[in-house]
C-alpha cells in the first residue's frame, strides 16, 4: 500500500499548496508545515521499511513510496511561485506580528530553497532535479549493499580455523557455513559482522585476527565505484547551488564553514597528539 498512501499524501499536499504563494505570512507557514507532515508520515514509514524488512517485495514498495514523495518534494523546493510567496511573506508588514517559531521557520525554508537551486535557470533546475533523484537512489544503493555484505556469508568473507573461534563465538560458530581444512575445519565469517568484531577484540590467535583484518580491508570494486558516482552526483549538485565543492556545500552551516577550516582543525589536534603518540610508541617498542 506504500505507493497508494504516497500518492495520496502528494495529491493532498498539493490541494493544501494551492495558492499558497498568495496566503498571509502566518497561513503560508501553516500550509506548508501540514503539507510537509502528511508527506513525512508516510515517507519516514516507508523508509523505515525500505531498510529494515527482510522481504525485497516490501522493500520495493517502499522504496517507491519514498521516491514519489522525495520526487515531489524536489519539485516544492524548485517552485518559483512558492519561493516568492516566501520572500513576499517575509517582507510584509504582518511578519513580525507572527509567532516566533512560525517567522524561524519561514526564513529556513526559504534558504532551504535557495540552497537547492531555486535561483537556478530552468533549464538547470531540471537538471537539479534528476540529481537530486539520482543522488538519493545511489546512497540507498549503497546502504543497501553494505547491508547485503554485512548479512553475506559468500565469498567475501574470512576464512578461519573453528577450533580458534569456537570458545569465542560458543553456538553461533554452528550459523556459519564451514569446510574441511586439513585436519580439521573453518568457518566463514561475514566480514562486517558482529561475528567478525568479536574475533578481531577476543580470539588470542594472532593468525585468525589478521585473517579478518585483512579481509576487512579487501577493496570492494562496486562499492568504490558507487561511492565515486554518489560523489559526482554532489559535486555538479554543490556547484549547481553556487558552492566550490560538496565539501564547502556540507559544511555550509557547521561549526568549521569549510574544508579548508577542517583540515586546520585536524592539523592542529594531531600536532597536539603526536608528542604523547611518540612517547607511547617508544615505551612499546622496548
Amino acid at each position: 500500500d506504500f505507493p497508494r498512501l504516497a500518492a495520496a499524501a502528494v495529491q493532498g499536499a498539493r490541494q493544501e499548496l494551492l495558492g499558497v504563494e498568495k496566503r498571509p505570512a502566518l497561513e503560508l507557514v501553516s500550509a506548508l508545515d501540514n503539507a510537509s507532515n502528511s508527506l513525512c508520515r508516510i515517507a519516514d514509514a516507508a523508509e523505515l521499511c525500505r531498510n529494515v524488512h527482510p522481504s525485497q517485495d516490501f522493500v520495493a514498495s517502499a522504496s517507491d513510496a519514498v521516491q514519489a514523495v522525495a520526487g515531489y518534494m524536489g519539485e516544492v523546493n524548485l517552485d518559483a511561485e512558492v519561493y516568492q510567496g516566501m520572500r513576499r511573506a517575509e517582507e510584509s508588514s504582518d511578519f513580525a506580528n507572527i509567532p516566533l517559531e512560525a517567522r524561524t521557520v519561514l526564513h529556513h525554508m526559504r534558504v532551504s530553497m535557495e540552497h537547492e537551486g531555486i535561483h537556478l535557470p530552468e533549464s538547470e533546475k531540471v537538471e537539479c532535479l534528476q540529481l537530486l533523484e539520482k543522488e538519493q537512489q545511489l546512497s540507498f544503493d549503497i546502504i543497501q549493499r553494505q547491508e547485503q555484505l554485512r548479512r553475506s556469508t559468500g565469498p567475501e568473507g574470512a576464512w578461519v580455523s573453528l577450533a580458534a573461534v569456537s570458545e569465542t563465538l560458543g553456538g553461533e560458530a554452528s550459523r556459519l557455513p564451514r569446510r574441511a581444512a586439513g585436519a580439521g575445519q573453518e568457518v566463514c565469517l561475514p566480514t562486517d559482522s558482529v561475528w567478525a568484531d568479536k574475533v578481531l577484540k577476543l580470539v588470542p590467535c594472532p593468525e585468525t585476527r589478521r585473517r579478518v583484518h585483512e579481509a576487512q580491508q579487501a577493496p570492494d570494486q562496486q562499492g568504490e565505484q558507487d561511492m565515486a558516482g554518489l560523489l559526482c552526483v554532489r559535486q555538479r549538485l554543490a556547484q549547481l547551488r553556487g558552492y566550490e565543492s560538496w565539501g564547502h556545500y556540507a559544511q555550509r552551516e557547521a561549526l568549521f564553514r569549510s574544508p579548508e577550516r577542517v583540515d586546520q582543525f585536524l592539523d592542529s589536534v594531531w600536532e597536539r597528539l603526536k608528542p604523547g603518540l611518540s612517547e607511547e610508541l617508544g615505551m612499546l617498542a622496548q
